[in-house]
């Protein structure tokens, strides 16, 4: 999970630091072939119900993405 993570830190870093990507630049290398996304996605949800509860989890299923992001990011720091 630790690689998942840095590689997805470094994917959003990129799109962050260039003006020449695409929208389905950044969606082919996010949710192509190695799944950044539904990767990272699956390791935070995992971590909302280990620190937080099931209940948590409900609650951010249905968040909004930006709120969801604010919220759980920090539950990725133990893989960075």
């Amino acid at each position: 999970m630790r690689k998942v993570v840095k590689d997805h830190d470094e994917l959003r870093e990129d799109f962050d630091n260039s003006e020449n990507w695409s929208l389905q630049e950044y969606m082919n290398r996010a949710f192509g072939e190695k799944r950044f996304s539904y990767r990272v996605g699956c390791g935070m949800m995992n971590r909302i119900e280990q620190e937080m509860g099931m209940d948590e989890v409900r609650k951010a299923f249905y968040m909004d993405a930006d709120e969801f992001v604010e919220r759980y990011d920090r539950l990725l720091d133990a893989y960075r």
